[in-house]
């Protein structure tokens, strides 16, 4: 990201994604950044991350990532990334994103509803009340 860009002129590219559930979203900022370059991450229908589109992500020589759920149904969609530096070097942000096709996403997403309602049985079962049988 060159230094001089604003958040009324930021700097933008588009990211090709194919069509799947992008489950993870994640950034590196370079240390000495100290805050100073701005992200957006966007899809034609609005802001991605962060949630807040008045906001921006920021950060100096960390690695960030979070879950997410975000579902791309048409082919050729670009994820668009807007940035910009308030510096006065500049600074590269590196993106990933985690992107599964539909029948992975949607089945890890069955598995682990599988696995909440077991454990909620057991815990039912285990806080069930017992009769116990006194020990003379």
């Amino acid at each position: 990201m060159a230094s001089g860009k604003t958040e009324q002129a930021p700097a933008t590219a588009g990211l090709p994604v194919s069509v799947g559930v992008i489950t993870v979203v994640g950034w590196f900022w370079p240390r000495g950044t100290k805050g100073a370059g701005h992200l957006r991450i966007k899809h034609p229908l609005g802001t991605i991350y962060p949630s807040n589109p008045e906001s921006s992500l920021t950060g100096n020589g960390e690695y960030q990532a979070f879950p997410t759920w975000y579902e791309v149904r048409t082919s050729g969609t670009k994820i668009g990334l807007e940035g910009w530096n308030e510096g006065s070097y500049d600074h590269t942000v590196t993106v990933r994103l985690n992107l599964l096709p539909f029948k992975v996403a949607f089945a890890e997403q069955d598995l682990l509803q599988e696995m909440r309602d077991y454990n909620e049985l057991v815990r039912q079962l285990w806080l069930r009340p017992r009769k116990v049988k006194a020990v003379k």
